[in-house]
């Protein structure tokens, strides 16, 4: 599904929820926002993307904190729109194993979609699956581990 979409099919029809929603409220396809950028008489350079910094916006910390989105979720945006998994909270006894399949799967999808993405992890020491992230760190906000 995601190939279809990243091919400039309705990415409404297969974008995880609430990026279908905003979609849908623009009426918006992949193709008709690409022409549209890509029309402008404005030199692009840089990056351009979506980014979900999970742990730096209250709204985005809260939704995570309710199981509105996931690791997968975030990796399939990345597939299509998104920058990748950034400031993603994790449990603090996360085997070195386990990160590698996260930054193997990154890695993955900016090889397969020949773009950069990122993967800012962030373990929290002494918390497990369930409980809240403990960094005291501005303008962090702590998330509930998945």
């Amino acid at each position: 599904m995601i190939e279809k979409a990243a091919a400039g099919g309705d990415v409404r029809q297969h974008a995880p929820r609430p990026l279908a929603r905003v979609h849908h409220r623009l009426d918006l396809r992949r193709t008709d926002a690409a022409r549209a950028v890509q029309s402008t008489p404005v030199k692009r350079t840089g990056y351009s993307g979506l980014m979900v910094p999970v742990m730096e916006d209250d709204r985005l910390a809260r939704r995570w904190s309710e199981g509105a989105f996931t690791l997968d979720s975030i990796m399939a945006w990345s597939a299509v729109c998104a920058g990748g998994v950034d400031t993603l909270p994790l449990a603090g006894d996360i085997s070195e194993d386990q990160l590698a399949r996260i930054i193997g799967d990154v890695s993955w999808l900016a090889f397969k979609w020949n773009k950069p993405l990122g993967a800012r992890l962030m373990p929290s020491p002494g918390r497990s699956a369930g409980e809240m992230t403990a960094f005291t760190a501005p303008g962090i906000v702590n998330a509930k581990i998945q």
